[in-house]
């Protein structure tokens, strides 16, 4: 073998080394991604892993969690509400009152209000105050009612005793006077008692008590008394 074959067969070992690198390479990516595939399958499951993580324990202590996360949290539900039901906790009780001047029914803001008023003014003491008058004045009216009827009975009782000696006493003008006169009382009586009515209508509208105002209407009556009896209800507890 002279030397020019001798080069030649060097040179042929050497291309065929530099055609065998790359594929000891692929079969080194192959080999790669086998093994990465046969990681992959023999991994749990991602639904497995998933409900490890979410096995919260049942045992939370709010007192542990951000003051600042429950206050986002709190934002997040008030931005959430209806602007009327944000405006239920949040106005001012005049506001309140002012939006209900022209309430027809009694609805769940009417009850809200008259809570907050029993809370936040002096509608309770207006009430018993109102409560103590009318008491006075009713036992006033009857006691001169009582005097009246009395008056009259000792007139009876000395016609009675008039007969019994023969004298011939004047039933009937007695009887219609006693009636003209309780009739008189009776009527200031009523006049008393609307003018009663009147001024505890008048300390309560001053109030905005919804419903109050000065009236003799039979509706608006009506609502004023069951009104009254919700917070006279209030006032016994």
């Amino acid at each position: 073998m002279d030397i020019n074959e001798f080069l030649s067969l060097l040179k042929s070992q050497s291309q065929n080394a530099d055609h065998q690198e790359p594929i000891d390479q692929v079969r080194s990516t192959d080999q790669q991604f086998l093994d990465v595939t046969i990681s992959i399958a023999q991994a749990p499951s991602t639904s497995q892993t998933t409900e490890s993580a979410l096995d919260i324990p049942s045992g939370i202590s709010l007192s542990a969690i951000d003051p600042s996360l429950i206050a986002e949290v709190r934002q997040e539900y008030l931005s959430q509400q209806t602007p009327s039901e944000q405006r239920l906790d949040e106005d001012s009780l005049g506001t309140l009152l002012d939006s209900l001047q022209n309430a027809t029914q009694v609805t769940p803001q009417v009850l809200v209000a008259l809570g907050r008023m029993c809370k936040e003014t002096n509608l309770l003491q207006v009430l018993r105050e109102c409560k103590q008058s009318q008491h006075r004045k009713e036992e006033e009216l009857n006691s001169r009612r009582t005097e009246i009827e009395g008056r009259y009975q000792k007139s009876r009782d000395a016609y009675f005793a008039q007969e019994l000696v023969g004298i011939t006493p004047d039933w009937e003008g007695l009887e219609k006077q006693a009636q003209a006169d309780l009739r008189k009382m009776d009527m200031h009586i009523v006049r008393e008692m609307d003018n009663e009515l009147r001024s505890q209508q008048e300390k309560l509208a001053k109030l905005k008590v919804p419903f109050f105002r000065q009236t003799v209407g039979r509706e608006d009556m009506q609502m004023q008394h069951k009104v009254l009896s919700i917070l006279l209800d209030m006032l016994d507890e």
